[in-house]
Parts: structure tokens; C-alpha cells; sequence
């Protein structure tokens, strides 16, 4: 905002405090931290402010409306006016132009979930069991294959050199030293490229958990403080 000018401009940018954009800030509420939600009506968002910083909790970064449930991002929202702290920390917005009380429901580790020197990952809130552990390659979080599927609901099969994972109306082909990955769902076919190409170590194909997690239609994060991969569904 330019010094002694009566209005700042609309825009949309998280980031530190002094840089950050609002389109039309309504409500506001406090947190137990002290954190400020706001209710970023224009852009279309729920935005939250602690510590200098502020982030975007749900709505379209790209400034997209409509009325859609899902995670972060994923959920879309239409000139939210207000929000409400309630007692267990989870927010009430009011949905003006989709008519509705919606709430946002945060994500917590399981009690006691603490760093153990490895890398582990959760489906929800239950721990994924591994035979063999995940592995970090190139910055890229490497799984195996079978019980990454399994956890998904997919079901895995060698056709054609390529290992076809199945369900949820999907199928995702990849192949061991190829970072082609395709997905097949509804008659259409869509190829992504993966940043690690699967390998197999000691006898087990290790796939790109992030991508496969993804395609697979699934929501997911790095907590980097324990080093644990939150996959939801």
C-alpha cells in the first residue's frame, strides 16, 4: 500500500505479513496461538496469519469459486464473509454466495507421534507397514510399490514389462527405469513424468510415493520435523 493512501489494492499473495494480498478481508477470528483466520472474501479463500507470515488454509489460489469439499486447495469456496474458532480448533466459515456453514477440519498427528530417525508414512491417521523401508532419492520420498498400493486400494499386475496398479475407476501404468507414469480414467489417458524413475532395491520396486500417492487421488504432505509422509483419502 503506498504510503497515505486511503485503499490498498486487491490482490493475492501469501508470504511474509508486509507483502501479503487480501481481496476484500471480511471476518476475522482468533486462535488459541494467537493466530488470525481470515475470511478473504474476494479472493475466494480462507487465509490465516501467525508469526509475520501469512498462508492460505482452504480455497483456490488461483481464485476459483464454486462450491466443492476436499483438501486444502482442493475445496472451493464462494465470498466467504465470516469464520469462527470452535472449541476443538476446528474453524466455521459462512459460505455467503453458496449458502452454507462449512467447516474446516485440521489435520493432527497421531498422540505421541514423534521423530524416530526414519522416514514413515501415514494413510490418515494409521501407520503404513513396511517390509522393507521407504527411502529418500534425490530430494524424492521412494516406497514400495505393493504396499503403497495396498494402502490406496489398488490392485497390482506385470503387464508388458509395466506394473498396471487398478481401482477407484483408475489404472496407473509405470515400469521399472522409466519415469513415464500413466494414468487411464474415464477413456482418457494423462502421462507425467517423474522426477525419480522407479528402481528396484534388494528385490522390491520402489516407486515415487508423492506422484503415485497423487494420481492415485490422494492428498499429501511431508512433516519434515519427524520426516513422515501424510497421505489423505
Amino acid at each position: 500500500m503506498a504510503e497515505n493512501a486511503l485503499y490498498a489494492a486487491g490482490g493475492y499473495a501469501d508470504g511474509p505479513a508486509a507483502e501479503a494480498r487480501f481481496n476484500s478481508p471480511k471476518g476475522i477470528t482468533v486462535d488459541r496461538d494467537g493466530g488470525v483466520y481470515i475470511a478473504d472474501s474476494l479472493n475466494h479463500a480462507i487465509r490465516y496469519l501467525k508469526d509475520g507470515r501469512v498462508t492460505t488454509v482452504a480455497g483456490s489460489a488461483a481464485g476459483n469459486y464454486g462450491y466443492r469439499n476436499g483438501f486444502d486447495e482442493q475445496a472451493l469456496l464462494d465470498y466467504p464473509a465470516d469464520v469462527a474458532v470452535l472449541p476443538n480448533g476446528d474453524l466455521l466459515v459462512a459460505d455467503m454466495y453458496n449458502n452454507r456453514i462449512r467447516k474446516i477440519e485440521f489435520y493432527a498427528l497421531p498422540d505421541g507421534w514423534t521423530a524416530d530417525g526414519t522416514v514413515r508414512v501415514l494413510l490418515n491417521d494409521r501407520q503404513i507397514a513396511f517390509d522393507r523401508p521407504p527411502v529418500i532419492r534425490s530430494g524424492r520420498t521412494m516406497a514400495p510399490l505393493d504396499a503403497v498400493a495396498k494402502a490406496a486400494g489398488f490392485t497390482v499386475a506385470a503387464e508388458g514389462g509395466e506394473m498396471v496398479l487398478s481401482g477407484d475407476g483408475r489404472t496407473i501404468s509405470l515400469a521399472v527405469g522409466k519415469s513415464e507414469i500413466t494414468l487411464r480414467t474415464d477413456g482418457q489417458s494423462t502421462v507425467t513424468k517423474a522426477d525419480v524413475a522407479p528402481f528396484v532395491l534388494d528385490g522390491v520396486i520402489y516407486v515415487p510415493l508423492r506422484q503415485l500417492a497423487e494420481l492415485a487421488g490422494m492428498d499429501i504432505d511431508w512433516h519434515a520435523e519427524t520426516k513422515t509422509v501424510i497421505m489423505r483419502k
